[in-house]
């Protein structure tokens, strides 16, 4: 009878108790680690448990919404409470089951993603104020950069001074890059053409963008003895003689790296190719 009676009361406290019924469950989080945190408050739960968690994204970077996903395949509600000083709350109320925790990061561009080899200087490139987007959360990365976009990045990294003139006849008072323009000639970062046009839109080249960067740290009074040896790119006898000194100079202090095909000179410069240049110059100068 006692043992009757022992079995009763162990099968009602099994059946009254979550945590001997149910036991405890993992939980577990999945993220980029280059791109933000995952802050957990516990790695268990019980079913009926409030689980809460804390999401802290990198600079530039904002955090989706999180997945919950128990081992078994079902979603679970995840909500947010809130965010403070850069730090995102949410919360989920535990399954009987454990539980992972996915948080993706998305930056301001689409047309960016963590993985290309260009994403961090393109987001210090637009965090500084050198670049802007083409859209609404749009780089547009493989667009050609242009000589009138060039000479504005410059302008801006220079403090914006005021300067009037120029002289070319394809340059309007009222662009928006007249007066960067007007500084770049007369500073001698740039130079127009034979026909006294600047050809704004026009897309430069590598060994141009390389050649006003060089004029741009002269003209600052930059240290520009950095000698790269030219005769290591396969393509080398196709960068031109105006430019040898100024191609030189970039690879020599790592403005300038080459591709797969080596420098390609004659090459467009994408903006992607533009934002990396231009970070690495930064770093150089200062």
């Amino acid at each position: 009878m006692k043992k009757r009676v022992l079995s009763i009361l162990l099968a009602a406290a099994l059946l009254c108790s979550p945590v001997l019924a149910s036991g405890s469950h993992a939980v577990t989080a999945e993220f980029d680690s280059a791109l933000g945190s995952v802050a957990l408050e516990t790695d268990k739960g019980v079913a009926g448990d409030n689980i809460y968690f804390t999401v802290t994204p990198s600079a530039m970077y904002t955090p989706e919404n999180p997945k919950i996903t128990t081992a078994s395949g079902s979603a679970v509600q995840c909500y947010a409470s809130g965010s403070e000083n850069g730090v995102y709350k949410y919360y989920f109320s535990m399954p009987d089951d454990a539980v992972t925790v996915t948080v993706s990061f998305a930056g301001p561009f689409d047309d960016v993603a963590a993985s290309d080899w260009f994403s961090k200087e393109v987001l210090r490139a637009y965090s500084a104020g050198l670049m802007t987007g083409t859209g609404e959360r749009l780089f547009s990365p493989n667009a050609p950069a242009t000589r009138a976009m060039l000479v504005t990045i410059l302008h801006r990294l220079a403090g914006s001074p005021e300067a009037e003139g120029g002289g070319f006849s394809d340059v309007s008072e009222s662009a928006y890059y007249a007066a960067a323009v007007a500084w770049a000639s007369k500073n001698g970062v740039v130079e127009g053409y034979e026909d006294g046009s600047f050809r704004p839109d026009q897309p430069i080249t590598r060994e141009q963008l390389a050649a006003v960067l060089y004029r741009y740290a002269m003209s600052r009074g930059v240290d520009v003895t950095a000698s790269g040896d030219l005769a290591a790119y396969a393509d080398a006898g196709s960068v031109s003689s105006w430019a040898a000194d100024a191609m030189r100079w970039a690879t020599g202090a790592g403005v300038l790296s080459g591709t797969a095909n080596g420098l390609e000179p004659q090459g467009t410069a994408t903006r992607a190719q533009a934002a990396a240049m231009l970070v690495r110059f930064t770093d150089l100068v200062g």
